[in-house]
Order: structure tokens, then sequence, then C-alpha cells
């Protein structure tokens, strides 16, 4: 019997079929990662990692990123220098603003590293980047 369960388990795979106790794979953000390649891995890194000193890394532990989304819109508007507190921690390299990029273009990226790099927080949408750039 374990093998029939073995051959049943190695054959769902082979076929395309989910078993049932495998969760769905996760929704993808190809625009966010996209603008993401394009525009933040160069600082970020591609993995998100950041480098020590020079620009923070966007995993699970970055506050910022998985925090208030009015804040991370408005780092993304105005840069690090425009929309974060004076005493915040520094790095060499400091953020500028990606206002050319659209309101999709910031709501997918921001939402794609809100979804990556071990966090989990929700999506943003262009109605709360045009928001926020209609405030500025």
């Amino acid at each position: 019997m374990k093998v029939l369960a073995l051959g049943v388990a190695l054959l769902v795979p082979a076929v395309g079929l989910d078993p049932p106790h495998r969760p769905p794979a996760p929704a993808t953000n190809d625009k966010g990662r996209a603008v993401f390649q394009q525009a933040c891995a160069v600082c970020h890194m591609v993995d998100g990692s950041g480098v020590p000193n020079m620009q923070p890394a966007l995993d699970g532990g970055n506050k910022l990123v998985m925090g208030d989304p009015g804040t991370l819109i408005a780092l993304l508007l105005k840069g690090a220098e425009g929309a974060l507190p004076a005493n915040r921690q520094r790095y060499a390299n400091q953020m500028p603003a990606f206002d050319t990029l659209s309101d999709d273009e910031i709501a997918a990226v921001l939402s794609y590293i809100r979804s990556s790099f071990g966090n989990k927080a929700p999506a943003i949408t262009p109605k709360q980047v045009a928001a926020a750039r209609a405030k500025r």
C-alpha cells in the first residue's frame, strides 16, 4: 500500500494536479517585480537584502515597508528627505523621489515589496497613490 501511495504522490505533480493539502501558488505581481528590478534592485538588491549602512533591507523586519501605506507612498513620491522624519536612521545613499512613475507603477512596486522578501502586508492601490499625489 505504501508503494501505491508513493506512486500516486509522484504521479499527481507529473500530470499537473495539485493534491488537496497543497496550498495554491501565490498570485504574482509581474508589473511590480519589473518596476522593482528596474528602479529599486540596484540599491536594495534583487533579494531585498539591502547593503549595510548604504541602503536598508526591505525584508519583514522593515517597519516602514510593513507599516502605514501613506508613509511608504510618500517615500516614493518625495524621496527620503521629503517623506521621512529627521530623526530617522540615515544611510549613505539617500533614496530619491520616484514621482515620475505612474500611480499604477507605484502601487504595483510597493505591493510587490509588501508581499515579497518575507513581507505579508496588504497591497497598495493606484487610488491610494493618486490620493497621496494630490495632497503633495
